[in-house]
């Protein structure tokens, strides 16, 4: 693989990431997937030693990393790498399935705890092989994080569901707000013309007129922004 190839697989490579379930692993993990489809005329195979840099906030297959040095999929043919922080890397095994244009591979893992909001994902996800320049990936760039996709299901969008030590169930009752709950919500009362004007009076006020300072207008000198213009005339 050259530069223009790399250059051609970063601008049309189509990742979707999308969070399948919170709930059925209990508190521990949850699960999600990758699919990578190959929009490009340049084969992704094994041979061209290429790998995807990707920063996840939660852990990347927990029963594995950190504590190893990779997670392999052997299914899938892909390897997860733990670089530092919140890096990771996806690189193909020896038994990947090269992706010929418009052919797609779908990688399906676990990570740490849960995932319900599209921001928990990062942009910017990147290519590299060998020593060639690497590149960002054109569909994970946006910052409207288009690629992750709907957390449309009670299980995506649900943070946990498990019985604890003492018994009692943790439940999250969570739900987004229907439309017709957010038009409630932030209803208000049409009063039909503007309020009066309200001058806060104190409750109680103590005048020490031995301590009093006299302001006239040769002692201050009262400086304004062109908004303000008003009010520093009627302080002057």
């Amino acid at each position: 693989m050259d530069q223009s190839q790399l250059d051609q697989i970063a601008d049309k490579l189509d990742i979707r990431y999308s969070v399948l379930d919170n709930l059925k692993d209990g508190k521990s993990t949850y699960r999600s997937q990758i699919v990578i489809t190959n929009e490009s005329d340049i084969p992704l195979d094994y041979k061209s030693n290429w790998k995807i840099y990707f920063c996840h906030i939660r852990m990347v297959e927990p029963g594995s990393l950190p504590k190893h040095n990779h997670a392999e999929l052997k299914k899938e043919g892909i390897r997860f790498s733990h670089v530092n922080g919140c890096l990771f890397t996806l690189e193909p095994l020896k038994n990947f399935t090269t992706l010929k244009k418009d052919e797609s591979i779908t990688i399906k893992f676990k990570c740490q705890y849960y995932c319900v909001a599209r921001t928990d994902l990062l942009p910017n996800w990147y290519i590299v092989a060998g020593k060639l320049e690497p590149r960002i990936i054109k569909c994970t760039s946006d910052s409207g994080l288009s690629f992750v996709q709907p957390f449309d299901k009670p299980e995506k969008w649900k943070r946990f569901h498990y019985k604890q030590e003492n018994g009692v169930m943790r439940v999250d009752k969570y739900n987004p707000y229907t439309p017709e709950e957010r038009f409630k919500r932030n209803e208000v009362e049409d009063l039909g013309k503007p309020g009066s004007l309200v001058l806060p009076m104190p409750a109680k006020a103590t005048y020490l007129l031995e301590k009093a300072a006299a302001l006239s207008v040769d002692q201050f000198t009262i400086f304004s922004d062109k908004e303000l213009e008003n009010e520093a005339l009627f302080l002057k």
